[in-house]
C-alpha cells in the first residue's frame, strides 16, 4: 500500500513495514511504500491486487453492472 509520508510519520511506518489495512468489509496485510505523491489522508493499492478486493465495497453501476472497486475508507496499523 502506498502511504503519504506525512501519514506514515504519524503512524511510525516506514517503507517495507508490514501493515494491516482494514475496512468494514475485511482486511489485508501488505507492505508499506511511502510516497510524497499522495495527500495526507489518502492511500493507494492497485485495484488488480486480490487483497484490494477484500477491502472494497460490493456495489456496482446499475446500468453496466461494473464493480466500483475504486474507493473505500480504511484504517491502517503497523504490524508488530
Amino acid at each position: 500500500i502506498e502511504i503519504s509520508t506525512a501519514d506514515a510519520l504519524q503512524l511510525k511506518i516506514q517503507t517495507g513495514d508490514r501493515v494491516r489495512v482494514e475496512s468494514r468489509r475485511g482486511f489485508a496485510i501488505v507492505d508499506a511504500v511511502l510516497t510524497a505523491a499522495l495527500r495526507p489522508g489518502n492511500v493507494f493499492m492497485p485495484m488488480h491486487n486480490l487483497q484490494t478486493n477484500n477491502l472494497t465495497l460490493e456495489h456496482v453501476d446499475p446500468m453496466s453492472r461494473q464493480p466500483a472497486y475504486k474507493d473505500c475508507s480504511v484504517r491502517i496499523a503497523k504490524q508488530t
